[in-house]
């Protein structure tokens, strides 16, 4: 059984997740977000489009996908990748290579590493996709990122996705969100949680979330997965901001790190009020 303690941030961007410009750094981490159109545009033209990049890419992953909006996908996840390592100057000096992990525990296969020419990993790095976008965050620190639309969970599937129990929960625990809102929010932040710790997003060890326990910090939400781990308890902090097609949720383990890459909004957003997480702020 794992335990997560989660700091959990809610907030709300006027901004369109497609127009979101350049690289954003905040403190510890970086992320990027560009519109799938980008990888389309260069997958129309190149079966390998990477092969000519200034940060090499391993494209094993792209010739395991046929279906062209999904390597449309993974081509624009990895510009993502690509900007970040470009807009770090040790790494751009270093010139890792951007590869998957493909051996160890089945829940962690996939997932991108930052490597030197040794092969050794010199940054964490997590990806996301929906239909229209593609995100990846980057940090010297555990790091996960999931993009979902805005409506991922619809209210008449909350049944089928979730517990009585488990949706009342999280319907508790996210009340200053609309109820549309709640279970789409709801399932990012377990999606974020499975990257971030190496759980299956689906099925028996999947994080559930927990009541809140006497005392607990008004931002503290808790998690439980039922596969076993070597470290029974984990700290994580989570962001998750609702933008007008999207839900983006970004998570860490290092209390050093700020998971807010998209804290700034021009416009500024009436906060909601919850007894049991922060307000959303802009």
């Amino acid at each position: 059984m794992l335990h997560v303690h989660a700091s959990l941030t809610l907030r709300r961007s006027e901004i369109r997740l497609a127009t979101m410009p350049g690289v954003k750094v905040g403190v510890g981490i970086a992320g990027r977000v560009r519109p799938v159109w980008h990888g389309r545009a260069l997958t129309d033209v190149d079966a390998d489009p990477t092969h000519d990049w200034p940060v090499p890419c391993d494209a094993a992953g792209l010739t395991r996908l046929r279906h062209p909006h999904r390597r449309a996908q993974w081509v624009t996840g990895r510009l993502c990748l690509q900007d970040l390592v470009l807009a770090d100057d040790h790494l751009a000096a270093i010139r890792p290579t951007v590869t998957r992990m493909e051996s160890g525990d089945p829940d962690e296969q996939g997932r991108p590493l930052i490597v030197n020419d040794r092969g050794d990993a010199v940054a964490q790095a997590s990806v996301s996709h929906c239909a229209d976008c593609s995100v990846a965050v980057l940090s010297r620190s555990p790091c996960a990122v999931d993009l979902e639309p805005r409506h991922a969970v619809a209210q008449d599937s909350v049944a089928s996705v979730f517990s009585d129990e488990e949706a009342r929960v999280a319907a508790h625990t996210f009340a200053s969100l609309s109820s549309e809102d709640q279970a789409s929010v709801y399932w990012t932040v377990i999606e974020c949680l499975a990257k971030l710790c190496g759980r299956p997003s689906f099925g028996y060890g999947r994080f559930r979330i927990l009541p809140r326990s006497p005392g607990d910090p008004p931002d503290t939400v808790r998690f439980a997965s039922a596969k076993a781990t070597g470290s029974p308890h984990v700290q994580a902090r989570i962001s998750v901001t609702l933008f007008p097609d999207h839900i983006l949720s970004v998570a860490t383990t290092d209390p050093l790190v700020d998971p807010d890459l998209w804290a700034t909004s021009p416009t500024p957003q009436t906060p909601e009020r919850s007894p049991h997480v922060p307000p959303c702020r802009s």
